[in-house]
């Protein structure tokens, strides 16, 4: 159907029920998720830190590091962020080394020398980074499972943390039996579930023991135990099956990795963790 017919078919017509197809028009559009979606809770363009070292700047999925003009710190520090990093490079491309640290709350960028040219250091990230307080509950996939990347979890201790380094991604550094590492996820529908978890573990240190806890509002619904793998590295990652767990609750609840038992240094490293749902979602 053409134009033309269209607003001869529109001429016919009364002059209220030219006023009801307005008002009906009307009403699609105000009522359009496309018009009537809220704006982005959290602002991608922002600076996230500032001190006398230098500024960190959000532009979308990158941090800018502006070091201070006469600052000799060589370093500057910024509240951790949740993402996973791609790059770390002057802005000038040039291959003066960058270091990239991790501390369970802070992370720091390092350098020797600032290369001729260069002003900044840009960060890249596969996500957008987020401060703590800006993350949401992980919600499911389409069939109702879930993928709990290490950059997601918040870590509670003294010594774990999630290590950002490319060759790393992981949550570290689990020396200590009072630390845990926390997912907080979505679950619109109770259900059965397979639980994965893709963790590394050096030579020698494996049968080390540890426990899975799902809990809402702090109280625990589910548990599983399970021994951590010798993988020959902590960096050399397997995907490992740790059993089937039944969340009988919906909403907003926490998954919880604590250690047990310490076996020799380090419990394990964890790049990611699977829930596969078992019953079908309705």
């Amino acid at each position: 159907m053409n134009l033309a017919v269209v607003f001869h078919m529109i001429s016919t017509l009364t002059f209220r029920a030219k006023i009801c197809i307005c008002l009906v028009c009307a009403w699609c559009l105000t009522t359009s998720p496309l018009l009537t979606a809220a704006p982005p809770a959290t602002p991608l363009v922002m600076t996230i830190h500032s001190d006398k070292t230098g500024e960190v700047e959000r532009r979308e999925n990158m941090l800018i590091v502006t070091p201070r003009d006469g600052s000799d710190a060589h370093v500057v520090e910024f509240p951790r962020v949740f993402a996973r990093v791609q790059s770390v490079s002057w802005n000038d491309q040039a291959k003066s080394p960058l270091e990239l640290q991790s501390e369970p709350q802070r992370w720091s960028v390092r350098w020797k020398s600032v290369p001729v040219g260069a002003t900044s250091i840009e960060i890249t990230f596969a996500e957008p980074p987020l401060l703590e307080s800006e993350t949401n509950p992980i919600r499911a996939d389409g069939d109702g499972s879930f993928t709990l990347h290490a950059y997601q979890a918040t870590t509670w201790g003294e010594k774990l943390r999630y290590e950002p380094q490319m060759h790393k991604n992981t949550v570290g550094y689990w020396t200590n039996l009072a630390d845990s590492a926390t997912w907080r996820l979505q679950l619109d529908q109770p259900g059965e579930f397979n639980v994965g978890v893709l963790q590394g573990c050096g030579a020698g240190q494996g049968g080390s023991e540890a426990k899975l806890t799902i809990a809402k509002n702090n109280d625990v619904i589910e548990t599983l135990s399970f021994d951590t793998l010798d993988t020959g590295h902590f960096q050399n990652f397997l995907w490992r099956h740790l059993g089937k767990i039944n969340v009988n609750e919906s909403g907003e609840l926490a998954l919880t990795i604590t250690a047990t038992k310490i076996q020799k240094a380090a419990l394990m490293d964890v790049r990611a963790i699977t829930l596969t749902r078992l019953t079908a979602k309705r």
